[in-house]
């Protein structure tokens, strides 16, 4: 079955993803089951020195599971990789400042978001936490996290190209002929 959630991650490993929007990054957390590398791409918003992650179905969300059970995650985004601590953000005051960031940063995903969790846009957030988490922080923290995501199908680029370069010649060698 094919899921659309996973196209940012075929595009990272086919070198693509300088083109997706910056603020999508991709998480790799350990699975808390099976200690293997489990990747999900989230939208991440850069403030105050830390990275924060909307965490849209609260701690009921796998990847926020998964970093309850171990705090460690690699944020990557193009070339660029970092290992970071993760925890939840618990204070009102920082929840809001996110909240006020998220707002100005991306209104659409700021309005989603509290769509989805049911919160008015009167309300403050925090008021509306009702024991579920609702951020999670990511600071830099130990050299070492779970393996990034490879880029190891670049090569299929330029295969593709050939490949659609080899049949156009093809068919215009096919039709010149008639």
């Amino acid at each position: 079955m094919f899921r659309l959630d996973k196209v940012p991650l075929l595009f990272h490993r086919l070198g693509l993803a300088r083109w997706m929007p910056e603020r999508f990054v991709i998480l790799t957390t350990w699975g808390r089951k099976s200690n293997l590398p489990r990747r999900v791409v989230v939208d991440a918003i850069r403030t105050g020195g830390a990275v924060y992650v909307a965490c849209s179905r609260g701690e009921a969300t796998l990847w926020v599971k998964n970093l309850q059970s171990r705090p460690v995650a690699t944020l990557q985004h193009g070339a660029q990789t970092w290992f970071m601590q993760a925890r939840l953000v618990e204070s009102d005051s920082e929840e809001e400042d996110v909240l006020s960031s998220l707002k100005r940063l991306s209104p659409v995903t700021y309005r989603r978001f509290r769509r989805d969790r049911s919160i008015s846009d009167s309300a403050p957030a925090a008021g509306a936490r009702s024991g579920r988490a609702l951020f999670m922080r990511f600071e830099p923290g130990p050299a070492t996290g779970p393996p990034p995501l490879d880029r190891d199908l670049c090569w299929l680029v330029p295969a593709l190209a050939l490949a659609m370069l080899a049949l156009l010649m093809a068919a215009r060698e096919v039709v010149g002929a008639c």
